[in-house]
Parts: structure tokens; sequence; C-alpha cells
């Protein structure tokens, strides 16, 4: 019997070491005088057992670095004036639920311009619940009129690449708002396919 609690308590161990939860943390980097303003999900996690204790490594992170540790305890809600833009981007993951995702965290991406939204609701940094995923918001070329929305699509691209970018032209979104996300990764792979071919 003894050897019996001593293999369950090994097992229990070992897995709980081998499927580790991490922290999710978002690049937020707003600089205004020189109008650079980006989002993008960083691929650098930390195994949630690092962190516990007194070492407060999260906010070590946060204090000397651009990126910020979002889950759905901890939503990020941050702006940035670009042009006479304010720009807030708010992103909340979904508290961890059973299912075919598993424990995955999926994260919804709101986008306001003065408080106008562009985007409602999009899925970022996770493909377990969407065909579409938002890695990477750039708006270096708000002040001409766009700006610039990357991830992944469950569709190949060409040459079998489905991580894309594509620009959103303010003008002509403004009669259609929010964006729909879904179509701009469908437009752009059928753009792509049009000029080096399916």
């Amino acid at each position: 019997m003894m050897i019996k609690i001593l293999v369950l308590s090994l097992l229990v161990l070992f897995f709980n070491s081998s499927f580790a939860e991490v922290y999710k943390l978002v690049d937020f980097t707003c600089i205004p005088k020189v109008s650079y303003f980006k989002v993008r999900a960083d691929g650098f996690s930390i195994d949630k057992h690092l962190l516990r204790g007194e070492h407060g490594e999260i906010k070590e992170i946060e204090s000397n670095s651009n990126l910020n540790f979002v889950d759905w305890l901890n939503p990020l809600r941050k702006s940035c004036s670009i042009n006479g833009i304010d720009i807030r981007v708010e992103l909340e993951y979904q508290k961890p639920r059973s299912g075919r995702c598993g424990a995955a965290e999926n994260a919804d991406l709101n986008l306001f311009f003065d408080d106008k939204k562009i985007i409602e609701r999009a899925n970022f940094d996770s493909m377990c619940s969407s065909p579409y995923s938002i890695q990477e918001l750039n708006f270096e070329y708000i002040k001409k009129g766009w700006f610039e929305i990357c991830g992944y699509y469950d569709e190949d691209g060409p040459y079998g690449d489905n991580y894309l970018c594509s620009t959103i032209h303010l003008n002509k979104v403004k009669n259609d708002l929010p964006i729909n996300i879904k179509d701009v990764f469908e437009s752009r792979i059928k753009h792509l396919k049009s000029v080096y071919g399916s």
C-alpha cells in the first residue's frame, strides 16, 4: 500500500511539473514623439512555478521592458496618442474552461480610435476557437491614414505561409465599423493568390 501511495505521489508531481502553466506577455510600445505605436503578442512566456515566492519576476519584467502580463484576471487596457488620435487597446483573456481547447485562454481584442470602435472582440494570440489570430497591430503609419494587422490564418497563403500582414486604410473602413478581421485575412489571401498564384 505504501508503494502505491509513493508511485501515485510521484506521478502527480511529474504531471504537475510537466504541464506547468505559462504567463502570456504582450509587448505594448508607445512613443508619441516619433509616432510609433505597436501591440504584439510576445513569444516569451514564464513558467508559473518559477514565480512562487517573493521574487516578483513579473514586476521585474514589466518595470524593465514594454512587456505586460495578461490573463483572465489581468486584462490589458492601455492607450497611446499618435498624431492627434487617441488609440485605446483592450485585451481580455477569457477564463480557462474545459473543452477541445483545454485550458487555453482565448483573448478578445478591442481597438478604439477616439472612442470609435474599430475592432471588436477579435481573436488575439490563439487559434483554438477561431480560424484567425491577430498577433500584432502596428500604427507606425497612422498619420498617413492606415495601420497594419498581422497574424495567423488557418488557410495557407502563397508558399504555404499562413502568417499574413494586411493594411487597414481608415478612409475605406470608416463607414463599415467595426472591421471584420476574418474578411481582412480572407481578402489578403485572395490578393496574394491572385499575384503569386495558389
